[in-house]
Order: C-alpha cells, then structure tokens, then sequence
C-alpha cells in the first residue's frame, strides 16, 4: 500500500475510532453500544421494518441485526409486531418507550455535535465530506470482482 493512501486510511480509522469512544460515553448512560442506537435511530423515522430489510440498509447480515434487535425487544425498546407478507419475519419498530430514549438519545448527541461543528468551518466539512465520498467510490471500485452475496429478502423478491 502506499504511504499516500496508508496515512489517508489511518486518518480515517483515528477519526471512526474518536467517534467510536465519543458514542460509547455517550450511550452508555443507556446500556447501548453503537450499533443498537444505530438501529434504534434507523426506526426513528417510523417505518417498520423486517431484520432482512434493516440489514439490507446497514450493509450487514441479517444475524448481525438480530443480535443487535434481540436485547432492545426484551428492554421494550423495540417491539416486533405481525408482518402479513411473512409470518415468520416480524416487521420491527420502536416501542413509546424506545421513542422516549431516542429522544434523549438526540439531545446528549446534539451538545456533542454542537461542539464538533463549531471546530469545522462550513467549507471544511463540504470538502470532508466530498473527499470521503470519492475516497468510498474509490475503495468499492477496488473491489475485486465476486459474485454478489444473495440474501432471502432479495430471492423472495423474484
């Protein structure tokens, strides 16, 4: 690899790694690790959703989704309700209760962020933000060639 692009992937690991412990502080008044508020705040936005669609989202299995989904339901932060198109594939959605932590969820994140935007200038997060993209379309056309990783959610879709 190359010193350009080592030191390029190794600013952005710090910067994932410092977001990583900043979120732990954050959540753990909650009991929940990064990827539970992930999920949590993916269901904010109201739509129900089955453990294969949310997967489908986040790029993850769907056994990665369940682990994640199985201690919020039994914390009634999460309620899994009937999906009529799959009798075995609940749709999955926050509960009143999992609203009320989203909530406050958002308001420690908003200091936090508050704080972060402060130290970035407008023109420093656009240019950010834009490098990262293209260093993402970069990264994916790297790939080396392989066939897709199929899932059941797509087979029932055919």
């Amino acid at each position: 690899m190359s010193d350009d692009l080592e030191s390029l992937l190794d600013a952005v690991n710090a910067a994932a790694n410092r977001h990583a412990l900043l979120a732990e502080a954050l959540h753990a008044p909650f009991g929940l690790s990064a990827g539970m508020r992930s999920l949590l705040l993916l269901l904010a936005g109201g739509e129900a959703l089955t453990l294969s669609e949310i997967a489908e989202r986040r790029a993850v299995s769907r056994q990665f989704i369940q682990k994640l989904a199985t201690p919020l339901i039994a914390q009634g932060l999460l309620l899994a309700e009937p999906n009529p198109r799959h009798k075995r594939s609940p749709k999955l959605r926050l509960s009143d209760w999992g609203q009320r932590i989203v909530a406050k969820l958002r308001q420690r994140e908003a200091a936090a962020h508050g704080a972060i935007l402060a130290a970035l200038p407008a023109e420093a997060r656009a240019q950010t933000r834009s490098a990262l993209e293209t260093l993402a379309a970069a990264l994916a056309a790297a790939m080396p060639d392989s066939p897709p990783v199929e899932n059941k959610a797509r087979r029932a879709a055919r």
